[in-house]
């Protein structure tokens, strides 16, 4: 396949434990271009495995291997070396599946939930990103499956305080909670985001404490703008909504509000909230019949009529008639 077909995509893909119960699984996105290699990879650090045992991806016949693997194949057909093949190439359309098999023994099923764009529409375009999973990572000095199952048995048969000398043996530090159910993808990305900085070189970092600082203070200075932005529309709006209220609850009260003052205060908020209630060719707000009734519209008068301490025809006769009055002085002074 062409790789200018896939190479503004990326790859949704599904990755569980094989005979896992409950399912170990991992969701990573992974670039389209990325070779079968570095997905090999990325499935790795996605369990917590280290990396450095030869892993394999097996699709539709053909076993795309990491390159001691493929060494150790040379001359067979049914075998690439992964380094020489994009993974949208293998795994570039939905519920395109994998088996997927680390240091000989770890078996990992692998589908393809979805191809997306990865551009910036996509929060980290550069970067694999895992971004769920469910149950702890399986140890890698477990060594398998069924040494994996024997581990969370010897971890359910024993107490917290005396569970130490089990983790440690697994690699795991022995005075951290292990919780069996539980999965933070955070280390997987803080690994995936320190590989990225690794092959982008000295580049990648300040050549001095004066350039640290005025990458810092540049961080800093959006930072503070994007709060302050933030907090001043969380402001605007709990203001609108506040005076919102004031009208509605004068209104409900029976408040005789001026027509063409205190109502008309109302249009702030009524910008702030997105609501429109209208306006005469003169740029002046909607008279009140008209305001109540598109509010009526709205579903916010709903119940009002039907309220015994409440005659919204009574409280609008008088306020009507008198916003009526002046249109017809005004149609008059014509």
């Amino acid at each position: 396949m062409d790789s200018t077909a896939y190479e503004a995509q990326a790859l949704r893909l599904h990755v569980e434990l094989d005979g896992s119960l409950p399912v170990v699984w991992r969701t990573l996105y992974v670039p389209a271009l990325s070779s079968v290699w570095d997905v090999n990879a990325f499935i790795a650090v996605a369990f917590g495995w280290s990396g450095s045992a030869q892993a394999s991806l097996e699709v539709e016949g053909t076993s795309y291997d990491d390159p001691g693997l493929f060494a150790s194949h040379a001359g067979e057909s049914d075998h690439v070396d992964a380094r020489t093949v994009d993974a949208g190439a293998v795994m570039g359309r939905v519920d395109a599946k994998a088996a997927y098999t680390y240091d000989g023994t770890w078996e990992v099923a692998v589908r393809t939930e979805a191809v997306v764009p990865n551009d910036d529409s996509f929060p980290y375009p550069l970067l694999p990103v895992c971004t769920a999973g469910h149950c702890a990572n399986p140890p890698e000095q477990a060594g398998d499956l069924e040494g994996f199952e024997s581990f969370l048995d010897r971890v359910d048969e024993t107490p917290a305080a005396q569970r130490g000398p089990i983790l440690a043996e697994m690699g795991l530090d022995p005075y951290a909670h292990f919780d069996p159910m539980a999965f933070d993808p955070k280390p997987a990305n803080v690994a995936f985001a320190g590989q990225a900085l690794a092959s982008m070189g000295d580049a990648a970092f300040p050549a001095s404490i004066e350039e640290l600082k005025r990458r810092y203070l540049d961080l800093l200075a959006d930072k503070i703008s994007n709060d302050v932005e933030t907090a001043i529309d969380q402001e605007d709006t709990r203001k609108a909504n506040a005076d919102y209220q004031d009208v509605m609850n004068g209104l409900r009260n029976g408040e005789d509000f001026g027509v063409a003052n205190d109502l008309f205060a109302l249009d702030e908020a009524e910008r702030a909230l997105g609501m429109d209630m209208g306006g005469d060719e003169d740029g002046r707000g909607a008279s009140l019949d008209e305001m109540m009734k598109r509010m009526g519209d709205m579903g916010l008068l709903a119940g009002m009529d039907e309220a015994d301490d409440f005659d919204l025809d009574a409280l609008l006769g008088p306020l009507g008639d008198e916003d009526n009055k002046k249109n017809d002085d005004k149609g008059g002074a014509r």
